[in-house]
C-alpha cells in the first residue's frame, strides 16, 4: 500500500529535495550574503578584540588601586626593564606589583601580583608617566594621567579607548565628545593613535 502523501493531486509522484536550479539559486544567495556580511563581521570581531584587550589593562589598573587600599600597601602597574625598574614602553608586558617603598622598582619585599601580556603590533598603548602607582589611600598623587589604547584594524580602521586616572585615583573611561571615532584624554585631546 502506498502512503497517501507520496503522490500529489494530479497523480504525479512528489519530488523530494531541491532541483539543481533551486540549489544553485540558494548557493548564490548564500554567497552574496556572506560576501556582504563578512567585512562587517570582521569589523565587529576587531572591535570586540580591542575592547577585551583594553578591558584587561583597565582591570589591572583598578586592581592596583583596590589592592593598595585593601592591603594598605602601595601598588604599581608598569612595564619593567631588565633591572625590574618601571619604564615607559607601555606596549611591553605590564606587571602589577606591591611596591612597599613606592620607588617603581620590583625589589626588596615587593612581589608581583599580576601580568598583562605585551601588546601585539597592531596596538599602541601610551601613558605620560613610567608607572601607574596608587598609595595606600587609593590616591594616584603624581601618577595620574590618561592611559590611551589604539588598535589598527585590517581595513585601517582605528579602535581607541582611554582610561583617565585622577589625582585621587578615580578611574573613568574617556568619551568621544567630538564624534570623530576617538575618545579624548583628560585635557580634551584625541588619544594619540599614530
Amino acid at each position: 500500500m502506498l502512503a497517501a502523501n507520496s503522490f500529489n493531486s494530479s497523480g504525479y509522484k512528489r519530488q523530494q529535495g531541491l532541483t539543481l536550479i533551486e540549489l544553485m539559486v540558494t548557493l548564490l544567495v548564500f554567497t552574496l550574503l556572506v560576501s556582504v556580511g563578512a567585512p562587517s563581521l570582521s569589523t565587529m570581531l576587531e572591535r570586540t578584540d580591542a575592547s577585551a584587550d583594553f578591558d584587561k589593562v583597565i582591570t589591572s589598573i583598578s586592581a592596583a588601586r583596590t589592592l593598595a587600599i585593601s592591603t594598605s600597601i602601595p601598588h604599581t602597574l608598569c612595564p619593567l626593564d631588565n633591572s625590574l625598574q618601571c619604564q615607559r614602553s607601555w606596549n611591553e608586558q605590564l606587571t602589577l606589583f606591591a611596591d612597599y617603598n613606592r620607588n617603581q622598582i620590583l625589589d626588596g619585599n615587593d612581589w608581583a601580583v599580576q601580568i598583562v601580556p605585551a601588546a601585539d603590533a597592531s596596538v599602541l598603548r601610551d601613558y605620560p608617566r613610567n608607572a601607574i602607582s596608587f598609595r595606600s589611600t587609593g590616591a594616584a598623587g603624581g601618577y595620574n594621567g590618561s592611559f590611551s589604547y589604539c588598535r589598527k584594524g585590517l581595513q585601517n580602521d582605528t579602535y581607541g579607548n582611554v582610561a583617565i586616572i585622577s589625582l585621587q585615583g578615580r578611574i573613568r573611561r574617556g568619551a568621544d565628545s567630538n564624534n570623530n571615532g576617538l575618545p579624548e584624554t583628560a585635557d580634551g585631546k584625541d588619544i594619540p593613535c599614530n
